[in-house]
């Protein structure tokens, strides 16, 4: 996840999207959006609202739902539960929600840029409220909040200036390791095989990744666009968690699978919206 962003971390230091979809990274220096639903929506570059708006505390007992981020001041908040079964649209795919557990819709478009995969034309975002059902007496601690975990789907569009400037089997299997990750990131471990998936040509992506004090794995596919091969699409998911300290243990990953399964299998390619 890449060096160059046109959103830098709003936590207080760089930070790339492929490495940290949907997660911003928050800095102890510096004050960080807010409370307990950083978890719930840290999405894929999400912003902190504009330090103007109050925030508001913490006050249990509280249940979580997703209409709470807007509550506590995120600029981007949650659409409320997605309905089981129904096909979200982005620019040139479509995705179903997981059909099990709490997901919350994040949001459907932001402008980023990555080093390798170029500019990003759209986005779907569902993140997990780990907090359902429970009634909270107390703030989650720091260790909670900032375990989180996401589903995703997005768009990239390569630069007509890349080498090489279409997407193929071969350039995407080679993408090196050093520029997915970007500056201050160090990659743990990646594991890269083809995939017959979604009559496309994709790979499958298992990857593990430090930034600071943070940790994060990735399960994801990368597709090239069947309409034009300028364009890749992503579809996976990622756990973000404190390096060495994850409040849950083992890690959901493997937990959640009956939930997230559908939604990675769900893939579909529409027609493309090229400016």
């Amino acid at each position: 996840m890449p060096i160059l962003l046109l959103l830098k971390s709003v936590a207080g230091f760089p930070s790339d999207r492929r490495h940290f979809p949907g997660q911003s990274l928050p800095s102890r220096k510096m004050p960080v959006c807010s409370t307990i639903f950083i978890l719930l929506v840290t999405t894929l570059g999400a912003g902190c609202a504009p330090t103007s708006r109050p925030e508001l505390p913490f006050q249990p007992p509280r249940q979580v739902t997703c209409g709470d981020a807007r509550l506590m001041g995120f600029s981007r908040g949650t659409d409320g539960f997605p309905a089981a079964h129904s096909r979200h649209g982005g620019n040139g795919f479509s995705v179903v929600p997981p059909e099990q557990g709490d997901w919350c819709f994040a949001f459907d478009h932001t402008a980023e840029v990555s080093a390798s995969l170029g500019f990003l034309r759209g986005k779907i975002v569902f993140s997990r409220n780990n907090y359902s059902g429970e009634l909270l007496t107390a703030e989650p601690t720091y260790q909670r909040r900032y375990h989180t975990f996401l589903a995703y789907a997005m768009l990239w569009g390569r630069r007509a200036s890349a080498v090489p400037p279409i997407w193929d089997i071969t350039s995407l299997q080679n993408e090196p390791t050093d520029v997915q990750c970007g500056e201050g990131c160090r990659v743990v471990s990646q594991q890269k095989r083809l995939a017959n998936r979604f009559s496309a040509q994709c790979i499958l992506k298992e990857t593990t990744v430090i930034m600071r004090e943070f940790a994060k794995t990735e399960y994801s596919y990368e597709c090239i666009h069947p309409q034009n091969p300028r364009f890749l699409v992503e579809v996976g998911v990622s756990e973000r968690y404190i390096s060495g300290s994850p409040y849950y243990a083992p890690l959901l990953m493997d937990k959640l699978r009956p939930e997230y399964g559908s939604f990675l299998d769900s893939l579909m390619f529409a027609p493309l919206k090229v400016d």
